[in-house]
């Protein structure tokens, strides 16, 4: 459990005596690097930076590769399963890896293509802008954030919790 991501297992080469003297340069997010990863990955105020700044150098697509999901949207009566395959399909990643597609030898790049009604539609108003393309839906998740804020509702990762329950399912 503990070596649950490449970052753990980074971090534990990086400790070790012989790869301790390696220089190491911290990447903030929305300057060196997008963390693509849930709702959250890329945030409302990363995007507006990025419009001022430009793109950092770095797309990292964190949890679920937009390459492995569904050439078919789901229906839009799943609006939660409907939002999260539009977020994967708008992603920095893919908006960026389109501009490579003819320069690797790769079969099957259907999943760089925008399948559903909102994504075009929010790639359309965006300009093709990366930043601008997922404005909206990262507008949408800081107020779904700021109305569970007043809520009193914290349902923030908590790692003890999440160790717990591995070990209560005995993997």
């Amino acid at each position: 459990f503990h070596l649950f991501g490449d970052q753990d297992i980074l971090t534990a080469l990086l400790s070790s005596p012989e790869f301790s003297g390696v220089p190491l340069k911290i990447l903030r997010r929305g300057q060196g690097i997008i963390q693509y990863f849930g709702p959250a990955g890329y945030t409302l105020q990363e995007r507006l930076l990025n419009l001022f700044q430009g793109l950092p150098p770095f797309i990292h697509s964190q949890g679920e590769k937009p390459w492995y999901r569904s050439k078919t949207p789901p229906d839009w009566t799943s609006f939660s399963q409907y939002l999260e395959y539009v977020r994967l399909e708008i992603s920095p990643y893919n908006h960026i890896a389109a501009y490579y597609k003819n320069q690797v030898d790769e079969k099957d790049l259907d999943w760089l293509a925008d399948s559903s009604f909102l994504s075009k539609l929010l790639r359309g108003i965006g300009f093709g802008n990366v930043a601008l393309t997922g404005m909206p839906l990262a507008i949408l998740y800081l107020l779904w954030r700021l109305s569970k804020q007043l809520r009193g509702v914290d349902d923030r990762f908590d790692p003890q919790k999440a160790y717990e329950a591995y070990l209560a399912k005995g993997e």
